[in-house]
């Protein structure tokens, strides 16, 4: 079964065409090592690859993958003021902490401005609604 592409790139924007209009700087997700979608931009193209820096991580973490891989889709607005409103109950993403470190997080409750996101291993205490930093 093959996953559908979104349309647009942000609401009210015309679509691209996905994916071959990638340049270097553009800003996509990805899909990460632990099988987690993350904001990522392109900083090198080569034929039909791309590669990929992760935001947040370290360049150790930049990889190449190629340009129609079902691990890249466009970017959705995670982290900015166009995120989207998709977000579901029980969903597992990674959160950015209070100390700027990125987290494995489970979405325990969904207003119409965030998520409420508790952090794998910590105590409910932790629980906090983030206004940046969120990825699923």
């Amino acid at each position: 079964m093959s996953k559908k592409r979104p349309a647009a790139d942000r609401e009210g924007e015309p679509p691209l065409q996905w994916p071959k209009s990638l340049t270097i700087d553009s800003l996509i997700e990805a899909n990460d090592v632990q099988n987690l979608w993350f904001p990522a931009r392109v900083i090198q193209l080569q034929g039909s690859k791309v590669l990929l820096h992760f935001l947040g991580w370290s360049d150790e973490w930049d990889e190449w993958i190629e340009r129609d891989s079902e691990r890249l889709r466009q970017h959705r607005g995670w982290g900015t003021q166009a995120m989207p409103t998709d977000w579901q109950q029980d969903a597992i993403i990674e959160a950015l902490d209070m100390e700027g470190k990125w987290y494995a997080a489970k979405v325990v409750y969904v207003a119409s401005h965030s998520v409420m996101v508790h952090y794998h291993g910590w105590s409910a205490k932790w629980n906090e609604w983030p206004r940046e930093g969120l990825e699923p």
